[in-house]
């Protein structure tokens, strides 16, 4: 390719450029109101014209900067961000995730199926990250670019015109990429409390999710038998314990937690938070504050789950206190599918009560 050829291929960007950076934002969003949505779809509307003139003006001051430097050619490192830039808008309005069901995909993974819920999420951050990325990199060239005696810019090699459609098959591939290495090193990276990884909990059963819930549910009881016993052998009543509930578009990670209390005479000795705080100590829990503890105690695992007890006397009668336990299991991930369980004694009302070493199971939801 001659020099002339190469000055055409930038002038020829140079003359469009102010064209494109109205053109471009305006196209990408018309299309995208055009294939129709949620409230999504009624916000951009609203905006619309606000967002042509931040994009607009965005595609359109590098090129005011450089015309001000006396450039009458585009950089060829300019054409390419720019390239990129317009590439990565186009990226972003299509991966926008949908304004109230975080569940529904966005238009790339409608029209790509392999593509996950979470990729889906990682590919819109990574082209809103390349949309303001290219934007910064594209003022800082026209800044300091250094012109070349033709003002063709940073000394433009051969087959400079291939360097445009590369950047802009390359931007959305790069995004791509990028979101699924992301999406892999967080499937496959830290593993939660029972040693899994985010892949180990997806892609399973709603049997294999129920089982792992109530087996979760019954290792944190367990854990409490010992405690319980020593406080009274019958009469506890759960408080409000809640069901396990795991939801990986809400949030990563889960915890269990179960709450009961009884009611025992004030002499008894094992109402004092000193022989509460001992039985936690020799249990292997590590136990927070001093001793003399106050009327509560805090105890945690070495796995991060908690303990807290506490002691309060009776309005109505003096002679009688109501110990509380609350015990909060380690973190685990997520699973999918998603699973509910019915809450129990949510209210407070229920009058059941168990043994130490009884609790209530878990029943599905309807």
């Amino acid at each position: 390719m001659t020099a002339s050829a190469r000055v055409s291929v930038n002038a020829r960007f140079w003359s469009a450029w102010s064209t494109l950076a109205w053109l471009v934002p305006s196209v990408v969003l018309i299309g995208r109101l055009a294939l129709g949505g949620g409230w999504e779809v009624l916000i951009l509307w609203v905006w619309s014209p606000a967002i042509v003139v931040v994009f607009g003006l965005l595609g359109w001051l590098p090129r005011v900067i450089l015309k001000k430097r006396g450039f009458t050619a585009a950089p060829t490192s300019t054409m390419v961000v720019m390239t990129a830039h317009w590439a990565s808008v186009a990226c972003a309005f299509f991966a926008m995730p949908p304004a109230i069901n975080a569940h529904a995909p966005s238009f790339i993974r409608k029209a790509l199926p392999f593509v996950t819920e979470t990729w889906d999420r990682w590919i819109f951050t990574f082209s809103v990250l390349a949309v303001v990325g290219t934007a910064v990199l594209s003022l800082l060239l026209a800044i300091f670019v250094v012109p070349t005696p033709a003002n063709v810019g940073n000394n433009a090699r051969r087959h400079t015109g291939w360097w445009l459609p590369v950047a802009c098959l390359a931007t959305p591939l790069l995004i791509f990429g990028a979101a699924g290495i992301t999406e892999l090193g967080k499937l496959y990276g830290p593993t939660d409390a029972a040693g899994s990884s985010r892949a180990d909990v997806r892609g399973l059963t709603e049997t294999e999710v129920r089982q792992l819930h109530q087996q979760r549910w019954q290792e944190l009881q367990e854990k409490l038998v010992p405690l319980r016993e020593c406080i009274a052998e019958d009469g506890w009543s759960p408080a409000g314990s809640r069901t396990p509930s795991s939801n990986p578009a809400l949030a990563d990670d889960y915890r269990l937690d179960v709450a009961w209390h009884v009611a025992v005479p004030i002499d008894d000795p094992s109402a004092t938070t000193e022989a509460l705080y001992d039985h936690l100590a020799a249990s292997g829990w590590i136990v927070d504050g001093e001793i003399p503890p106050p009327r509560s105690v805090t105890a945690r695992s070495g796995l991060g789950g908690e303990v807290r007890v506490s002691v309060t006397a009776s309005v109505e009668d003096p002679t009688i206190v109501t110990i509380t336990i609350s015990a909060e299991s380690p973190s685990y991930w997520a699973e999918d599918p998603v699973v509910t369980w019915q809450p129990i004694n949510s209210g407070g009302t229920s009058t059941e009560t168990f043994r130490f070493d009884e609790w209530p199971s878990l029943i599905p939801a309807d």
